[in-house]
């Protein structure tokens, strides 16, 4: 079980999608709000907030917020595994930021997506399946919303590229990083179908 919690938290470390690079600074003083929007949010707020605290130091408890379901991060509480796992994912993350020239950030969210009921129903099992990997049984877990977001990310090295993310909104337990919508149909189904959001 754990071999497969440390799979799927790197796959969300690696796969994360980004806003606007900066390149690192020396002001280690100033301080960013991060996990503010996870519950309340927007999806698109959600979003930038996911990968802010992807990327700011000592930020794995925000981090664990948008990766986990909330019976997750219960068991992990009541098995005296969190604040272990917390350290050591800030340990691993910290150290990325000391070797990386640039901090990865999230230039632009250039299109949004809505999941259709059949994709949410995706992401829904998605985070079903996820928490049984703890041992539990979460059939009272109800997507409420969703989006694919197509975004124009700078990575660590400073290189601007096209990725995209895929968030969706649990009901009583806020958003949640469930990967990308190919993921979702490569595990769930074929119907690639989306609807695109007007501006």
């Amino acid at each position: 079980m754990k071999k497969i919690l440390s799979a799927i938290l790197a796959c969300c470390l690696i796969t994360a999608c980004g806003a606007s690079c900066e390149k690192k600074s020396s002001d280690t003083e100033s301080t960013i709000v991060y996990g503010e929007e996870q519950k309340n949010g927007s999806g698109e707020d959600a979003l930038k907030d996911f990968f802010t605290a992807n990327y700011t130091r000592d930020a794995g408890e925000a981090a664990f917020n948008y990766m986990y379901t909330q019976q997750m991060i219960d068991d992990m509480i009541a098995k005296n595994e969190y604040r272990q796992l917390i350290l050591n994912y800030n340990n691993g993350k910290n150290q990325m930021l000391d070797l990386s020239e640039y901090t990865p950030s999230l230039k632009s969210i250039d299109e949004k997506i809505s999941l259709s009921e059949e994709q949410l129903g995706w992401a829904e099992q998605y985070l079903k399946d996820f928490t049984a990997t703890r041992g539990i049984t979460a059939d009272d877990l109800v997507v409420t919303e969703g989006y694919n977001f197509k975004c124009t990310v700078i990575d660590n090295n400073g290189n601007e590229k096209s990725d995209t993310s895929c968030l969706v909104k649990v009901e009583g337990d806020g958003w949640k990083f469930v990967g990308t919508l190919n993921g979702l149909v490569e595990r769930y189904g074929t119907n690639t179908e989306t609807t695109s959001d007007a501006e």
